[in-house]
């Protein structure tokens, strides 16, 4: 008998791993000191996706490397909603960090529900934090860091005025007043 990941349940995901539940942030301005991204509630922006049969892997479980597709789409939704999508102006965001944990296996068929919030705004990155849900049920969280560059240069250049004021209007959880 074969004993993998769906033989073991979800236990095996419990077993080896602290998943990062709470987020904790001291010294911003306008954003939370703790923000839980296995809650449901925390975010202000929800993106919807549809879990396909080509998504699984040989375990009859959701892929891992979809999740990163998920927070893919869920970011790019929401920069898209804020007018803030790459390369109009001659800047772009750069993805230097992404981590995911990994709460609970996900099978077909199912829907995937991402949300996203802003953890934190540097001078010239931002840091979101990311919720995916499955039933209601958190099965993945992820924190990404991303630096605002030149896309000529490829150097960091500052967050512009504008665009931090519309990512910050997805600062912190949904429904707390983002001073």
């Amino acid at each position: 008998m074969r004993l993998g990941a769906k033989a073991l349940g979800n236990d095996v995901f419990h077993a080896h791993h602290k998943p990062m539940s709470i987020v904790k942030n001291t010294g911003d301005s306008g954003i939370a000191s703790e923000i839980a991204l296995d809650r449901r509630a925390t975010y202000r922006h929800l993106h919807r996706d549809i879990i396909r049969f080509a998504d699984l892997d040989p375990n009859h479980h959701l892929n891992n490397v979809k999740f990163f597709e998920f927070c893919q789409e869920s970011r790019v939704a929401m920069f898209r909603e804020i007018g803030a999508h790459d390369g109009q102006d001659g800047r772009a965001w750069m993805i230097v960090n992404l981590s995911i944990d990994f709460k609970n296996q996900v099978h077909w068929p199912a829907e995937m529900e991402t949300g996203t919030v802003v953890l934190r705004l540097g001078n010239s990155s931002a840091r979101l934090g990311q919720g995916l849900f499955n039933e209601g049920r958190c099965v993945a969280t992820a924190d990404m860091t991303m630096v605002r560059v030149d896309q000529q240069t490829n150097r960091p250049v500052p967050i512009e005025d504008a665009l931090r004021q519309k990512l910050g209007a997805y600062a912190g959880p949904a429904g707390q007043a983002i001073q």
